[in-house]
């Protein structure tokens, strides 16, 4: 677990700042707050729906987990992946394991299909991009 660049690692890691562009008002953001109950900032007040707030607190634990993944795709894809073997093994481990796993837990919380697709693809995306830094950089 320990043989692994962990440059490499903390430059996958960054890739979770990809979620500011996926959950972003242009993107994603707006239909993932409805599903989640979740108001943007400037968005007039609803019944039964709360302020999103991220204080710095939020992005180190999310950094933090996001080493966590990346450390543990950096042991699985070896020391030099390709990039094939890096953005592949990225997506396999995003859809096949992460996304599934959301999907495990949203429906036992009654979260909808469309807020596990939005986040499933999210983590898809962020190992993938993972994947390929970890490819580019070790």
């Amino acid at each position: 677990m320990f043989d692994v660049n962990f440059l490499a690692v903390a430059l996958a890691a960054a890739t979770f700042f990809v979620g500011g562009l996926w959950y972003g008002s242009f993107a994603f953001g707006p239909r993932w707050g409805r599903e989640a109950g979740v108001l943007a900032p400037k968005e007039p007040p609803r019944e039964g729906a709360r302020r999103a707030k991220h204080p710095g607190g939020v992005f180190a634990m999310a950094y933090l987990f996001s080493f966590v993944g990346a450390w543990t795709l950096a042991w699985i894809v070896g020391r030099h992946p390709t990039l094939a073997s890096g953005a592949g093994t990225g997506a396999v481990v995003g859809a096949g394991i992460a996304a599934s796993s959301f999907g495990v837990n949203y429906q036992f919380a009654a979260r909808s299909m469309a807020m596990w697709a939005i986040d499933g693809g999210y983590h898809t995306l962020q190992f993938t991009l993972a994947g390929l830094v970890l490819a580019l950089v070790g």
